[in-house]
């Protein structure tokens, strides 16, 4: 049913930027600087993630979890 592609296009969706953000974490977690702007640009690029779409809260968490994770 039409509704239920939608929400499995929308969950989809969700699922894929969750991913890459995920992806920034891990990379930039791993990386010697993860304050390097140039690392952080790699990151972003490597998982193909536009910086400019994140919001506060994911920024918040991105920043928690590298912290957490190093």
């Amino acid at each position: 049913d039409r509704h239920t592609s939608v929400g499995n296009l929308a969950f989809s969706a969700y699922a894929f930027r969750q991913q890459q953000i995920e992806d920034v974490i891990n990379y930039l977690a791993a990386a010697r600087d993860p304050n390097d702007f140039s690392t952080q640009i790699a990151a972003y690029d490597a998982a193909g993630l536009d910086s400019d779409t994140l919001t506060d809260d994911e920024v918040d968490y991105m920043v928690k979890e590298i912290r957490r994770r190093r």
